[in-house]
């Protein structure tokens, strides 16, 4: 299913915008059951998490993929990803970006020669420092006052070009396959999770037991999802 620019943007409740531009939004998005079936947009894609685990995939993995705060997903345009949330409360801050925003952006800024040609390929990057304070602001959309709400207009264009940076300066970090999830988020080992190091972030509702050896929990293997990818577009 295409989600394309505008109709994302035309669909999301005032509480999920933190700032729609021309050609650039950022939305907030997650809950306690999120869940994106198989789809793509006409532009590119930043996931960045905030609290919980994501469990990713896209059609040219085979497995599966978790993606937990401590790095965010870039998706290029046109490719087709599947993102459900561990069964606990999962928040995140998702960019979108046409090509019209990227030309603006470069046009004031410089090229950004690396991050264009990183971002033709889905991958993972590190979520630094820097990208977890901006995503704090962007998190919160209690009644601040007006002034607030209007320094959050800018606050997305911030985070997307700290984001740019990090692709821009750093190469892809590897993704947490399933069955091999060892990397839980930061909150859960300052939890002190013990001595099961997929718990509890992982175990609840026996995620750990039906999300195992690169299987989805809907039954999909990476190959029967990328051929129902192709058929959906067929059709």
């Amino acid at each position: 299913m295409l989600r394309s620019f505008d109709l994302v943007t035309g669909e999301a409740s005032p509480a999920s915008i933190v700032a729609i531009d021309g050609g650039l939004a950022a939305l907030r998005g997650g809950g306690e059951a999120y869940a994106a079936p198989w789809h793509w947009h006409d532009c590119i894609m930043l996931l960045i998490p905030s609290a919980g685990v994501l469990d990713f995939q896209d059609e040219d993995r085979k497995g599966k993929t978790w993606i937990t705060r401590d790095r965010f997903a870039v998706v290029p345009a046109f490719r087709a990803h599947d993102t459900v949330a561990a069964p606990e409360m999962h928040r995140h801050i998702v960019l979108f970006a046409t090509d019209r925003a990227m030309g603006r952006l470069e046009s004031d800024a410089g090229s950004f020669q690396n991050a264009r040609r990183r971002l033709k390929t889905t991958g993972f990057y590190r979520t630094t420092p820097a990208i977890r304070s901006i995503q704090a602001l962007c998190g919160s959309n209690g009644p601040e006052g007006i002034a607030a709400r209007a320094a959050q207009q800018h606050l997305g264009l911030a985070l997307f070009v700290q984001c740019l940076g990090e692709i821009e300066r750093s190469g892809p970090v590897s993704g947490s396959r399933m069955g091999k999830f060892r990397d839980c988020s930061e909150s859960d080992r300052s939890r002190g999770a013990g001595a099961d190091p997929i718990s509890p972030t992982c175990s609840m509702a026996g995620w750990r037991r039906r999300c195992h050896d690169g299987v989805r929990g809907d039954g999909f293997r990476g190959d029967s999802a990328r051929s129902w990818v192709r058929g959906a577009r067929e059709r």
